[in-house]
């Protein structure tokens, strides 16, 4: 299973075409899968091809194997994963890798790619940067760490941590506009 999450430079019709070109540019690289370098690359290429620099897009992707228990992950310009394994023990994974569309890949553009060992009870999230970014009255963000504490202090389903997360961080903005799309996945490998 893959699954993603991105975000796309500008606001408006112009972002969301890049966001449908995204879209169908991952269905078809999706369909000759060999691993997460080449699947970032194939996008990279594509939307660079059909893009002027000043447009990109940030992704995380990762693919679930259910029959290793396996996750392969990687990044381009993203906002970390966050990984709790199944005793409680939680993670911030970075991995490398530029925006996409951003530079050819006749530069040399690689991206990193991390496999992760998916036990029963093992769970991620994936998020866009309109969560930690989100600005109280202030003008403070939310951030990564008390994303990380949440995650780290609360070991809840998928459902209820997504509640969690958009709860504390409409809290902590109170009255102010948000800025940004606030984009969250929550997975939990079960039996």
């Amino acid at each position: 299973m893959l699954v993603m999450v991105a975000d796309a430079t500008g606001k408006g019709v112009s972002a969301c075409m890049l966001m449908a070109m995204c879209r169908s540019f991952a269905h078809a690289s999706a369909e000759s899968y060999s691993g997460m370098n080449a699947f970032l690359s194939d996008m990279n290429r594509r939307l660079f091809a059909d893009t002027d620099p000043a447009h990109f897009v940030t992704l995380a992707a990762m693919v679930l194997n259910r029959k290793t228990m396996t996750c392969e992950y990687g990044c381009a310009g993203h906002t970390p994963l966050l990984l709790r394994r199944p005793g409680g023990r939680s993670e911030v994974i970075k991995v490398p890798g530029p925006a996409l569309g951003m530079l050819p890949g006749t530069m040399g553009v690689t991206f990193a790619e991390r496999t992760i060992e998916c036990a029963t009870g093992t769970q991620f999230l994936l998020f866009s940067d309109g969560i930690t970014e989100a600005l109280n009255s202030d003008e403070e963000e939310f951030g990564l760490e008390r994303l990380q504490a949440l995650w780290r202090d609360h070991m809840l389903g998928p459902d209820q941590m997504r509640d969690l997360v958009t709860e504390r961080v409409k809290n902590f903005a109170g009255f102010e506009p948000r800025a940004d799309d606030q984009t969250m996945v929550v997975i939990h490998v079960g039996d």
